[in-house]
């Protein structure tokens, strides 16, 4: 919970002031998650804040002293370090009001990042790297005392760029219109066309759940996309009756567990506004 709470924070203050310089700062608190002995850095020195309280070192650091605890953090450390290197630096990119130069950095980190062996668009690897469910399951593997580099490749190999990517775009998707409104960068926006854009990412979704039935402990990788899935489509925004077909096609994408979980999600939406009123 803690890790997917620094990460939300982060992307919350950057909003506040999104110039790349500023979030190259905020978001070396990803990468000093993973490096329990290294320094601690000032990361609101770009920002025109200094001062939350602690609260984001104190995250910090309760996030570094939970990863050390995992009993296979040592072995894991480097993909873990790796991941966050890249998607800090794209994450400090991703909120750059200057759309030419935001599309210019990412196109870039694509660039370095990216390889001829990443058969996905330049978008779809940033996409991604703004997603943190690929280090989630490598901290759910390092609960484990017992792992092969093939495991930690299969993990790697089916989040990034695939399921990572999906959980962008689909949060793209749902929050489309409410970002447009606000100026925000918006994902979803990079693909030819709105059709366009449905068939992509079904098949980033279809990828992701054909890739997570070659891991170890398959099924639970697969549950937890198919959820994802679900929670997405079943935002009211994506109910909209002129979106209709698009959810629908994105609902199949998911397969059957999805097509399953969404009217369960849709009641359990219901019930929680009914209790907040």
């Amino acid at each position: 919970m803690a890790y997917q709470l620094i990460w939300d924070y982060l992307d919350s203050v950057h909003e506040t002031q999104p110039d790349i310089a500023n979030g190259v700062c905020l978001h070396q608190a990803i990468h000093d998650v993973y490096e329990p002995h290294g320094p601690l850095r000032h990361y609101y020195q770009q920002h025109h804040q200094h001062d939350d309280g602690r609260y984001l070192l104190t995250l910090t650091i309760h996030c570094r002293e939970s990863a050390t605890q995992l009993a296979s953090f040592d072995r894991i450390q480097p993909a873990l370090r790796q991941q966050a290197t890249g998607s800090a630096r794209a994450l400090s990119i991703n909120h750059e009001p200057d759309a030419a130069r935001r599309q210019a950095a990412l196109r870039s980190w694509a660039k370095r990042h990216g390889g001829p062996g990443k058969p996905v668009a330049w978008f779809e690897l940033t996409a991604a790297a703004a997603a943190a469910l690929g280090m989630f399951a490598l901290l759910a593997e390092a609960t484990r005392p017992a792992f092969t580099k093939r495991d930690l490749d299969s993990i790697a190999d089916a989040y990034l760029p695939w399921a990572c990517g999906a959980a962008t775009m689909l949060d793209s998707y749902a929050d489309r219109e409410q970002d447009a409104e606000n100026h925000q960068h918006i994902y979803v926006d990079y693909y030819a066309s709105s059709s366009d854009a449905v068939t992509r990412t079904g098949r980033l979704i279809r990828e992701s759940l054909t890739r997570a039935k070659t891991l170890r402990r398959g099924d639970t990788h697969r549950v937890i996309l198919t959820s994802m899935v679900a929670m997405y489509l079943t935002r009211d925004s994506s109910r909209d009756p002129a979106r209709r077909q698009a959810t629908a096609e994105l609902t199949r994408a998911g397969g059957r567990l999805t097509r399953l979980l969404i009217p369960i999600l849709r009641t359990w939406r219901a019930i929680y506004r009914l209790r907040s009123t």
